[in-house]
């Protein structure tokens, strides 16, 4: 049986890292966080990119289609469950 005073260097060095696991986890939890915020934040941007990219894209649509054919260019349905789409104008005037 060992007592206090034969215990070995390798004993000492486990006995002082007891625990430290779980404070490397705390303190690299903050950047974790940040970083998967940081993910869902440009993944909103994206879809925010492509949806104002074809709400444009449909404006100018319209007007082209409003100014080709007599009547036409209301409001385009969507389907189901969309977001309603955002109404745009276009400038047509020259100069």
């Amino acid at each position: 049986m060992r007592t206090a005073s034969s215990r070995t260097a390798r004993d000492v060095a486990q006995s002082t890292r007891r625990g430290l696991a779980m404070l490397e986890l705390v303190l690299s939890l903050p950047i974790l966080l940040m970083v998967m915020g940081l993910m869902i934040l440009i993944g909103w941007a994206g879809a925010f990119k492509v949806r104002s990219q074809v709400h444009a894209r449909e404006a100018v649509w319209r007007s082209i289609h409003r100014a080709t054919i007599p009547g036409a260019g209301q409001v385009l349905p969507g389907q189901p469950g969309d977001v309603p789409p955002i109404l745009l104008s276009v400038d047509r005037s020259p100069g």
